[in-house]
């Protein structure tokens, strides 16, 4: 298996968040990254809902298909 270099990881989905929450593509997201049991990267970022709840590593996402 191919071990993630972490420096790397946090570095692309850091910014890939940002850009993400920029251009509001997305409102808010928790995000969530393991490999063989050690956590490599976890933030949260954003809102959670429109009275600008802030996200955090304990929000709860409605998930829905339309």
């Amino acid at each position: 298996m191919k071990v993630l270099n972490r420096d790397l990881l946090e570095l692309r989905l850091d910014s890939s968040l940002k850009c993400d929450l920029n251009e509001n593509k997305i409102a808010g997201a928790a995000l969530y990254v393991s490999q063989n049991g050690e956590v490599l990267y976890q933030k949260a970022a954003g809102v959670a809902n429109s009275i600008g709840t802030p996200v955090s590593e304990s929000t709860l996402f409605r998930l829905a298909s339309m």
